[in-house]
């Protein structure tokens, strides 16, 4: 019982110094295995590669790699531009070359 009002008051002091919520878990995670002996110490570094292992946990920061690949290389910009001369002069022309651009980068993402 003491261990844990420890753990969570560390945390909350961890939060009030303006430290990152993720390292704030992180870090009081850390203090509750050395501190509790009854956590094996094999198991965090298990516990670790095991949770980061998921398809479905890294598709997010996947996506947010490959946009930031394609912003950095300009062709995201060029894309806009060339259905923006294609369909911008629409009534509504923006959410069309939305549209455009999302269906080029969907059939690239499907034939490569």
């Amino acid at each position: 019982m003491q261990v844990g009002i420890l753990i969570i008051v560390l945390f909350l002091v961890l939060l009030l110094l303006r430290v990152p919520a993720a390292f704030c878990m992180l870090i009081t995670t850390l203090v509750y295995a050395l501190v509790e002996q009854s956590v094996p110490q094999s198991f965090i570094p298990q516990a670790m590669v095991s949770g980061s292992a998921s398809y479905t946990i890294m598709a997010a920061p996947f996506f947010i790699l490959v946009g930031e690949l394609m912003n950095s290389s300009g062709i995201t910009k060029r894309l806009f531009k060339f259905a923006n001369v294609l369909v911008g002069h629409i009534t509504g022309g923006l959410g069309h070359v939305n549209v455009l651009v999302q269906y080029c980068l969907n059939n690239c993402e499907l034939y490569s």
